[in-house]
């Protein structure tokens, strides 16, 4: 699985692999702004996707080593996807 953000930084999109490596599916994932959407669990039936306050800001790029900040009032998602 891979997931890659959209130009407009509001969503993206998970690919799904078989393991021969083609390309199963695709869905297009809405996230609310440009968050940092790292990390994600496998279940035996379930992608869990973590959409959470960690927000891309292009105002601190050449003041702080990651242009990223904890932005509370993001808030918090969590996205349950059927894995089959």
């Amino acid at each position: 699985m891979a997931s890659t953000p959209t130009e407009s930084g509001e969503g993206g999109a998970s690919a799904f692999v078989d393991a021969s490596g083609a390309l199963a599916r695709s869905e297009d994932i809405t996230i609310r702004g440009p968050a940092m959407v790292h990390d994600f669990a496998i279940t035996e039936h379930n992608v869990v996707f973590l959409d959470l306050p960690v927000v891309y800001d292009f105002g601190l790029v050449g003041k702080q080593p990651f242009p990223a900040a904890w932005n509370p009032d993001y808030g918090a998602r969590v996205g349950v996807m059927p894995r089959h």
